[in-house]
Parts: structure tokens; C-alpha cells; sequence
């Protein structure tokens, strides 16, 4: 490098810029040297002004097919999150590196464009004739992994293991990912099982696949494993096997993990806190909720509105309104979710004027009720047989506040119907949406049936009970009653 691009170096970006535009076509080589400097800096800087001005200078010198500039004005418009420009960039070049191609399939992945991320791998491998490293498997990887595209993935997997390049901890990491986001564990573990060198987010990744996926005992082996390795688990480590517990309906076993976590010295987070009392309202621990409600005092996460709701709903299943008021009143900066979480939690207890209440009050205070609010509104009406009043929030919902009815909302309408014996409101709300009810739609109206004797209506049922996919063990068995209820009365 000449010593007028090593001055350079430790001057300011603009600086070097009004040096560049002097030294071409002087001295090319000094020309190269200090364009990619300045790009480097501008990529640290994330300097997307800078980048533009570069770009322009490239044109102009008619340097703009230039493989070794050009990749690093890819690299820089991506991080600069300018996808576009680094597509123009990547389009003008003469003959685009493994390093170029690299970043383009990175950059498309990177903006959801995960189908245009495949097909450039595609074509690299096609026509290219580029011999693709682990950091060009790493990018078609991911973007396979966010498509959910498994046997593009697999595919990919094949050329990586053609490469030789199985060894690269990224490439594993990525690999694993793919097969954790596809739903194929198996593939996962094995990749991992066979990975020469693991970090901690190797572990992470294969441990909340198991987890998420509620293959909670699993899971916890493999975390087990990772401490006899040394690696420390990190929160989302613990949060996300905490939060798969709960929702595989195990929450002795999510608040027994809680205990090892503090046991640990690992300080829960607000996300951790949610999973808890989630797992403390499912079994109801009046004890255990406000004992953990007293750390969260204390970790000063109370102000988080969402906990806050989560507490509200909490203390309501275990029947203590006090401290529902309690939790309410403590708490000075509502919003809708905590509003709402309060009609929630005397919706639990059936008392309508207390909903109405905190509905008003909602509406006092400014704000504006949304979808689940009114799903609040209607399922209290639907438990309490109150028609009139159910009618009115669902026109309200649509007309006066502009929310789309939800497959939830026109359930609690046709449970509400069901229960009062209105078959004629029901056969008029089928007419225009009986292709797209779900599983509970239609197992409320099964029962609804039994009740009133409604034969065909309850055939109708039967027939999409009997036959749906993912049926589950209570609406078979209404099924199984009522079609006996049908043959005893024939």
C-alpha cells in the first residue's frame, strides 16, 4: 500500500474519500487498496450515505463489474439494510465471487426473500460454476431453514457433505437449525451427535427445538449433557424448556425447572416470569403465584405490562379477586392488555356487570377495546345465555369499531345460540360460513343438538366430527353419543 493510502487509514472516512477520487487513474493498485479500506469503514460505521457516494464514484470510473470492490459494496448496502441497491450491485458484476455470492444470498434471506435466497444458490451451483464454502452453505442453509424447506435443505446438506465442509462449526449450527425449524429432530440430533466442535449456541438450538417441539424429557437430557460439558445455560435456554413444559400442560414440571434455575444463580427474566405464573395459574398454586409475584417485585419487573396481565389472570383462576384488585390498582400506567385482563378475570367468575365495568372504564380512560376485548365481552355472554347484550358488542365490534370477526368470535356466538335453542339464528350464520367453522364450532353445536334434539343439524355435525383430520378425544366422543342418541330414536 502506498503511503498516501496508509495516511489514509488512520484519517476520517470522508477524508479518505476526497483522497480516492484523486488517485484513479493514477495509481490504480493504491486505488483498490484504499476503496476497499474505505468500505470496510463504512461497514463497521454502517455508513449508508457514504456508501451511496462510493457506489456513484465505482460508476462513474466505470469500475462497477470490479468482483473484489463490488463484493464489498454488497456486504455494505446489507448491512446498511439497502437489499435493493446490493441486488444492483450483485447484477453488474462480471464474474461474482464465491464471496459475492455469499452476501447476495444473505442479503435476500435476510429480507424474507428466503425463495429468491434458494434460487441464487441454484443458480450458482448451475451456471456459475462457483464453488460454494461453508459460508454460501451457511446463507442457502438459513434460507432454507426460515422457508421451511427441508428438502431443498437436505439437498444443500448433500453438496456441504460433497465439499467436504461438515467440519465448520457455523455450517453445523445451521444445519441443526434448519432441521429444528423443519420439524425433524432425528436429522437434527444426528448432525449434532456427529459435529466435530459445539458452542453454546449448538446446544441452544437443539435443546429449544426439543423443547419447543415438547419433547420436554429429551430436552432436559441434552441440557444435563451440556453442564457436564461446562456450558453454562443462558435464560433462553431455561425459558424456552420452562415455557415447553407449560405448554405441553406439565406445570409441576415447569416449576420444578424454575426452582433448579434459581438453584443455579441464573436471574429470571420477565419472559421467564410469564411461563411461571402461566404454569402457576393451569394448576391453580395460590402460594407459588405469590411468592413468585413477590420477585418480580423485586427484580422490579412489575412494571411490565404484560406480567401484570398475567398476574391479574393468575390470582383470578385461583379465586382470590382481592388480589386481582390488588395487582390493578398497584400498577398506575394501564393500557388495553391490562384493561382487558381485568374483564378477563370476572369473566372467569361470571359476573357480567363487573366486565361491563372495566369495559366502560377502558373506554373512559382512552382506550380503544380491540379483538380480544370484545372476545371477552362474548364469551361472558355466551355463559350466561345473555343474547341481547352478545348481539349488540358484536355489531359494535364491526360496525362502530371496524374489527373483523375471528373464527373465536362467531364460536362464542354460536355456542351462545346453541345453549338458548335459536337453531334458525344458527342455520342463518351457517349459511354463510359453514365451510370455514373449526373442531370447537362444530362439537358446541354437536352438544347443542343433543340437548334440543336437532336431528339434522346434529347429522351435519357428526358427519364433519367424524371425519375431521385432527378430531380431538372429547368432540369423538359427543360424536359417538349423539350418533347413539340418533339410533335409539329411530
Amino acid at each position: 500500500m502506498s503511503a498516501a493510502c496508509q495516511t489514509c487509514k488512520d484519517s476520517h472516512l470522508f477524508e479518505k474519500f476526497q483522497l480516492l477520487k484523486n488517485l484513479y487513474p493514477v495509481d490504480y493498485s493504491s486505488y483498490l487498496n484504499l476503496l476497499v479500506s474505505l468500505l470496510q469503514g463504512c461497514i463497521v460505521e454502517r455508513n449508508l450515505y457514504l456508501a451511496r457516494e462510493l457506489h456513484c464514484l465505482v460508476i462513474q470510473q466505470g469500475l462497477e463489474a470490479n468482483t473484489f470492490s463490488g463484493s464489498y459494496l454488497i456486504r455494505l448496502f446489507s448491512v446498511c439494510g439497502s437489499f435493493f441497491e446490493a441486488g444492483l450491485v450483485f447484477n453488474k458484476l462480471r464474474d461474482p465471487n464465491v464471496f459475492a455470492w455469499s452476501e447476495t444470498i444473505s442479503s435476500q434471506s435476510n429480507q424474507g426473500k428466503d425463495g429468491l435466497a434458494i434460487h441464487l444458490f441454484n443458480q450458482m451451483i448451475v451456471h456459475a460454476f462457483v464453488h460454494p464454502d461453508s459460508h454460501v452453505f451457511v446463507a442457502a442453509l438459513t434460507a432454507c431453514a426460515n422457508a421451511e424447506a427441508l428438502l431443498k435443505g437436505r439437498e444443500i446438506h448433500s453438496h456441504a457433505i460433497e465439499s467436504c465442509c461438515e467440519s465448520d462449526l457455523f455450517l453445523n449450527n445451521a444445519l441443526i437449525n434448519l432441521y429444528v425449524k423443519c420439524g425433524a429432530l432425528d436429522d437434527a440430533r444426528l448432525v449434532f451427535g456427529k459435529a466435530a466442535c459445539r458452542d453454546a449456541f449448538s446446544w441452544s438450538i437443539i435443546i429449544a427445538g426439543y423443547a419447543k417441539h415438547f419433547r420436554c424429557e429429551e430436552a432436559i437430557l441434552l441440557f444435563d449433557a451440556m453442564h457436564k460439558e461446562g456450558i453454562e445455560a443462558n435464560n433462553v435456554i431455561w425459558n424456552t424448556i420452562i415455557y415447553g413444559y407449560v405448554k405441553n400442560g406439565d406445570c409441576h414440571g415447569a416449576l420444578e425447572l424454575f426452582l433448579r434455575m434459581l438453584l443455579y444463580k441464573r436471574d429470571p427474566d420477565n419472559f421467564t416470569y410469564v411461563s411461571v405464573l402461566n404454569a402457576c395459574s393451569g394448576l391453580a398454586t395460590i402460594e407459588q403465584g405469590r411468592l413468585i409475584h413477590a420477585d418480580i417485585v423485586e427484580s422490579g419487573y412489575l412494571s411490565d405490562v404484560h406480567i401484570n396481565s398475567i398476574l391479574i389472570d393468575m390470582y383470578a383462576k385461583c379465586g382470590t379477586l382481592a388480589d386481582v384488585h390488588g395487582v390493578f390498582d398497584m400498577n398506575k400506567s394501564h393500557n388495553v392488555v391490562t384493561w382487558t385482563a381485568m374483564m378477563s378475570a370476572y369473566a372467569l367468575h361470571n359476573n357480567y356487570e363487573m366486565v361491563l365495568y372495566y369495559f366502560k372504564g377502558m373506554q373512559r380512560a382512552g382506550w380503544v377495546p380491540n379483538s380480544i376485548t370484545f372476545l371477552c365481552l362474548l364469551s361472558t355472554c355466551s355463559h350466561m345465555g345473555l343474547v341481547e347484550d352478545a348481539f349488540l358488542h358484536f355489531s359494535s365490534m364491526k360496525e362502530y369499531y371496524g374489527i373483523t370477526p375471528t373464527q373465536e368470535h362467531y364460536n362464542c356466538i354460536l355456542d351462545l345460540l346453541g345453549r338458548a335453542g335459536l337453531f334458525d339464528e344458527i342455520s342463518e350464520i351457517l349459511g354463510s360460513m359453514k365451510d370455514t367453522l373449526n373442531c370447537v364450532a362444530w362439537t358446541s353445536l354437536l352438544h347443542s343438538c343433543k340437548v334440543f334434539s336437532q336431528m339434522d343439524l346434529g347429522g351435519d355435525c357428526l358427519d364433519y366430527v367424524a371425519n375431521v383430520k385432527s378430531r380431538d378425544d372429547y368432540s369423538f366422543s359427543e360424536g359417538l353419543t349423539f350418533g347413539e342418541s340418533i339410533y335409539k330414536m329411530n
